[in-house]
């Protein structure tokens, strides 16, 4: 009676660490493998160069919002707005292969952020890694960007005309390619893919597993050196730095797409869509939007910093890793603690 009593106690402490971070869950079936490194993946947000989450009404740069506040890159054409998802509990972008031309960029502009992964043809950190997670419906037949800046040079998502992933990264002058029957992508399915390169690897993760390992001659990342538009990473399609015109263009749904300053380990990588799994179960996540929703239109008013401070501590909170309800708790508070005469109605 007491081993049971003591097994118990044992799943309801993992259960907790697993809510607060603590522990990666893998999968949709809750499994843990038996021997993963704990990883605190909020800490990972430190290592990024650029990263790319939705709003109610456009994309944010994630990796620049402690300093400059949020920036929202170039959106060409208005297309469909990003949604909230109610299932994933986190905005999407809504890509269409026809009609307007919807696509965000994030960009690569400063030689500050390219040189967090490459200078002098010297990758800095041993490596980078690109992470999105995505769903797409027209994977076959085309090749579609996903998450992409490999036009002349650089790295990407892509989908081969079988309806594969594929995952590019120029080196030494030429194209890695992984492109094989590893990665099918089906539709109306949801994929977190990492692939983490380093002079001489290309990692392939779908889902928290390694699936795929390509051995490469020794290299570091090429730029391209001709850019006619400013250079960056596209959501949706591949943009050209030679004429700045998208193609390509996906049909689907973008969460996130993330570039890393390091390539990150096994055990980050698992963390990473662990966090992914573990965000479908909280509890709060609705009132933190209701809550964004109601601060937006508080602010066509209310101009205070106060206010525009909450209003990027809570988006900072819905687009980033590491999110409890705990912290959703916390936040809360402090909206309800801000209180003026003329709300039109309370922001919580």
């Amino acid at each position: 009676m007491k081993t049971k009593k003591i097994l118990s106690l044992l799943v309801v402490l993992s259960v907790i660490a697993q809510m607060f971070g603590l522990l990666p869950v893998v999968n949709a079936a809750g499994d843990i493998p038996s021997e993963v490194a704990v990883v605190d993946v909020s800490s990972l947000k430190d290592s990024y160069v650029t990263a790319g989450a939705f709003t109610n009404n456009g994309m944010v740069d994630v990796a620049a919002e402690m300093t400059t506040g949020y920036i929202v890159p170039k959106t060409v054409t208005a297309g469909t707005a990003p949604s909230y998802n109610a299932e994933l509990k986190r905005y999407e972008g809504n890509f269409a292969s026809t009609g307007s031309v919807n696509y965000y960029r994030l960009p690569f502009d400063s030689a500050v952020r390219r040189d967090q992964i490459s200078k002098s043809n010297k990758f800095t950190n041993g490596g980078y890694t690109i992470e999105s997670y995505f769903k797409i419906q027209n994977a076959a037949g085309a090749n579609n960007g996903i998450f992409d800046a490999a036009f002349g040079g650089g790295f990407g998502f892509e989908t081969t005309e079988a309806g594969n992933l594929a995952v590019y990264s120029r080196k030494n002058g030429a194209y890695i390619k992984n492109g094989s029957a590893t990665i099918a992508l089906l539709p109306d399915t949801y994929y977190h893919i990492v692939a983490t390169i380093t002079p001489t690897q290309v990692l392939v993760y779908c889902n928290g597993e390694l699936k795929e390992t390509v051995t490469t001659t020794e290299g570091d990342l090429y730029w391209p050196s001709n850019t006619k538009a400013p250079y960056g990473a596209v959501f949706g399609g591949n943009y050209s730095s030679t004429d700045g015109k998208l193609s390509g263009r996906m049909d689907g749904n973008i969460v996130f797409g993330n570039v890393y300053n390091k390539p990150l380990s096994a055990e980050e990588v698992t963390a990473t869509y662990g966090d992914i799994v573990q965000r479908k179960t909280l509890t709060k996540v609705e009132e933190l939007n209701t809550a964004l929703t109601n601060i937006a239109t508080q602010q066509a008013t209310d101009f205070s910093e106060e206010l525009e401070k909450l209003n990027i501590e809570g988006w900072s909170l819905m687009n980033n890793v590491g999110l409890t309800d705990a912290k959703i708790n916390t936040y809360l508070a402090k909206v309800q603690g801000y209180t003026k005469k003329d709300f039109a109605f309370p922001l919580v």
